[in-house]
């Protein structure tokens, strides 16, 4: 959008085009249409029953990049597929819609995600948890401590998930998170 925006006003300083603006912002709400466009297309590609587990997971995925208000009760849905990568996708979603700033779906999405940190699959655990993470802030004490127990858990999935979501997101860099990550791995050396 940036290099549509500098090219518009290059053109319009040489006369390539009517007013310094006019170029610019037409291409500017061209690609916002396109963007609501591609959403509505994934949206109702989603409610098609005959998509593959592997569609509907990227699309789930993909929704919250795009971000809008129309997406959430898409995405939502999807958190609630009976399989893993949809639903942990779908979590993954609100992640991208809660960094952006975007539209997340209020308290229905939290009280999903809050659900959805006590499912049977580690990935969908910790994408629920950053989800919660990212709408409440880095700040949020809950989530860090959710995070921190995942990783100190017996279950092998549950501590590779949340050591993989702390090194993604750049949690370690927060001091409660590091510490507890410094003691879990001496108490797996000396145990």
């Amino acid at each position: 959008v940036a290099v549509v925006v500098a090219v518009a006003r290059r053109r319009a300083g040489e006369g390539e085009c009517e007013s310094p603006g006019g170029v610019a912002e037409h291409r500017l709400d061209h690609h916002a249409t396109t963007a609501l466009h591609v959403a509505d297309d994934l949206v109702a590609r989603m409610a098609d029953e005959d998509i593959s587990v592997y569609e509907r997971a990227t699309i789930a995925k993909n929704l919250g990049k795009i971000g809008g208000e129309r997406v959430v009760a898409a995405v939502s849905e999807a958190a609630d597929h009976p399989d893993t990568r949809v639903r942990a996708n779908a979590l993954e979603s609100f992640s991208y819609l809660a960094q952006r700033g975007r539209a997340f779906g209020g308290e229905a999405t939290v009280s999903l995600l809050r659900l959805r940190q006590h499912d049977s699959h580690p990935r969908v655990k910790v994408n629920a948890t950053l989800a919660l993470y990212f709408i409440f802030g880095r700040q949020q004490e809950q989530c860090l401590g959710f995070l921190r127990d995942l990783q100190a858990s017996t279950d092998d999935g549950e501590r590779v998930s949340a050591r993989t979501a702390i090194e993604v997101f750049h949690l370690e860099k927060d001091v409660r998170v590091a510490e507890h990550i410094l003691v879990t791995q001496l108490i797996h050396v000396l145990f």
